[in-house]
């Protein structure tokens, strides 16, 4: 859908909106990843004894996906 909107040579840059909208909703992306890889390497291990790190975890990934859809909305109509 970025492709649509800006041409992916320009993706680099901050020039628009779109541009700053573009950047927050890969970094969203590359953090819900490093939450993922984290909590599989890390916690899965010794699941039991770090429930509260899970949870901490769970709560993050639950932020990451409303920002992703709030960006998502601000990508197409610019709203937020």
């Amino acid at each position: 859908m970025a492709s649509l909107y800006i041409p992916p040579r320009q993706w680099f840059s901050l020039a628009s909106v779109h541009h700053q909208y573009l950047w927050i909703k890969l970094s969203l992306v590359l953090g819900t990843i490093a939450l993922a890889i984290h909590a599989r390497f890390l916690l899965f291990p010794g699941f039991p004894k770090n429930l509260p790190s899970m949870a901490f975890h769970i709560v993050l990934v639950t932020v990451f996906a409303v920002g992703l859809v709030l960006t998502g909305l601000s990508f197409r109509f610019i709203y937020f």
